[in-house]
Formats: structure tokens, sequence, C-alpha cells
């Protein structure tokens, strides 16, 4: 007899999910605070994942983001020009109005047709996750 069904003759409940948050005999009550407790890990685990990226990266190198939406005047200086800022209060206040309003002209010139529309799609998909995250919690 393998370790596995010893496990399964000792045990007559069969393979439950582990309560990891929580250990009562009301079901219900166990998956909610598991899905509570689990949701809290997730959020602790991002927020550590954007302080380290904040820390290490941003900081250390900072962003440099393309300012001139005219891509005539670019060809003929032959250059771009560029906003840098090592500090994220300033990168949010520039970053996110572009991306909140994604102007087609700014981001075709800068990342190209392919770019835009692959951030067109970015967009569209994310709102499916949400209204589908939506209809899958309250179903």
């Amino acid at each position: 007899m393998s370790s596995s069904e010893r496990f399964l003759a000792d045990n007559n409940q069969g393979l439950t999910l582990p309560h990891i948050f929580s250990n009562s005999s009301n079901e219900s009550v166990d998956a909610t605070k598991n899905f509570i407790g689990l949701m809290f890990v997730l959020l602790i685990g991002l927020f550590l994942a954007f302080i380290i990226w904040k820390k290490c990266l941003f900081e250390k190198y900072g962003a440099y983001l393309p300012i001139d939406k005219n891509i005539d005047v670019q060809q003929l200086n032959k250059r771009k020009v560029f906003m840098s800022t090592k500090t994220y209060s300033v990168f949010k206040n520039m970053f996110f109005p572009l991306l909140n309003k994604l102007d087609m002209d700014y981001w075709s010139t800068h990342c190209g047709v392919d770019g835009y529309l692959y951030l067109l799609f970015q967009r569209r998909f994310f709102k499916l996750t949400q209204y589908m995250t939506g209809i899958s919690v309250f179903a």
C-alpha cells in the first residue's frame, strides 16, 4: 500500500483543500476567510514588488518620456526630446494622463502603429477581464 493510499484509508473525508487561514466546521466561513487572507497576502506581495521596483530600478535609473508629438520636427532635428525624472510623483503626473487619454498621435509617433494598437488591445482586454471578474464574483 502506497503512502497516498494509506492517507486516504486513514482519512475518511478524502482529500480536501487545506485551510490556510481558518479551520472551523463551517465551510463557507472557511472559504471566506481563506479568500480574504489570500487577497491580503497578494496585496502585500504587490506592494513589496512595487517598493522593490521603485527603490532598485526607478530611483537608480529614472524614466525617460518623449515629449514632442510632432515627428516632422524630430526628423528635421535628428533628435528626440525627452523628459527625464527620478521622482515617482513627477513620473506619475506625466505618464498616467498619457496612458489614460491614449492619444493616437502621441503613441503612434513614439511607439508606431503596432505599439499603439497593442496598447489599445491591452486596455480593452483589461476591461473585459474586469467585467468577467465582476460577473464571476457576483454570480
